[in-house]
């Protein structure tokens, strides 16, 4: 699978714009590891997860507890496309965010997701949704843990694999991606209807 034209613009509006930057993996409190919640796409999972554990080079050994599935990230927004009518896939892998923090004392959780992404471009999702749906995981997971009193962190992360092979990880910006993301939600699908 390649990235689509749409999705190749996005990344580069969204690297302009300052929503997608240069990972800086002191800034990422890792000292006790870090929850990582990513698509098990099989093409992209080993780079995320090589990626991830060099982020933790000040630990003598990564330490990340995995988690996912197809799509990963964007199975936590309660209105997900990509959520299967009937089940209950948001509340388990939601479960499992806050029973892997109590089973292993880690309070960082990282939310990836990446494109070109076979589950996102099955919903006909673009990139530009894939962060809004992102983001609003993010959002939820914070309201979540604030309602139980549960410390939480969480960080987001985009992986790309551009079209000339490039694989690169970015940090996403939360405060640029406010400035950026449409006002409020006006029924139009590209607009970030889970923002």
């Amino acid at each position: 699978m390649h990235i689509s034209d749409i999705d190749k613009a996005i990344v580069e509006g969204l690297r302009q714009f300052g929503v997608l930057r240069d990972v800086d993996g002191h800034q990422l409190n890792q000292r006790d590891g870090a929850i990582v919640v990513a698509c098990s796409d099989g093409d992209q999972l080993h780079d995320i997860f090589a990626n991830h554990a060099a982020l933790q080079s000040a630990r003598q050994n990564p330490r990340i507890h995995l988690l996912g599935g197809h799509g990963g990230a964007l199975k936590i927004p309660e209105k997900s496309p990509i959520l299967k009518p009937g089940r209950t896939t948001d509340l388990d892998l939601i479960d499992e965010i806050f029973e892997a923090q109590d089973l292993k004392g880690i309070t960082t959780v990282v939310l990836y997701t990446h494109t070109p992404c076979g589950k996102a471009y099955g919903v006909d999702l673009n990139f530009l949704q894939v962060i809004a749906l992102q983001m609003a995981a993010k959002s939820r997971l914070k309201a979540l843990a604030a309602e139980s009193s549960r410390v939480i962190k969480v960080a987001c992360f985009a992986h790309v694999h551009h079209a000339d092979g490039r694989r690169r990880t970015y940090y996403i910006c939360k405060e640029a991606w406010k400035r950026f993301q449409p006002a409020e939600d006006d029924g139009d699908r590209d607009s970030a209807e889970v923002a």
